[in-house]
């Protein structure tokens, strides 16, 4: 098992804050999420607490489905990836 050291515990908490930010901001559905992840309900959530890592195919999958998702979050959802919310820098 990979350990993290304060910078990765972190950077796992910001990406965590955001996907749960987005996934209550367009109101897409956890089980939307868990299918186009792959992973359990549980896992999700892991990631959203930032206690669990996310993998690149996982990253991957997760942008995909952010650009041919629901119509109504195509446009601000890939703005919003590029443009994230203020967070607390990374020390």
């Amino acid at each position: 098992m990979e350990r993290n050291d304060e910078y990765g515990a972190n950077l796992l908490k910001i990406i965590g804050e955001r996907l749960k930010y987005l996934r209550k901001h367009y109101a897409v559905q956890v089980e939307r999420l868990t299918e186009a992840l792959g992973v359990s309900r549980n896992q999700y959530y892991l990631y959203e607490q930032g206690v669990s890592s996310i993998s690149v195919v996982g990253l991957k999958r997760l942008a995909d489905f952010c650009f041919t998702g629901p119509a109504s979050a195509s446009p601000p959802m890939v703005s919003i990836l590029s443009n994230p919310p203020p967070h607390a820098p990374i020390t």
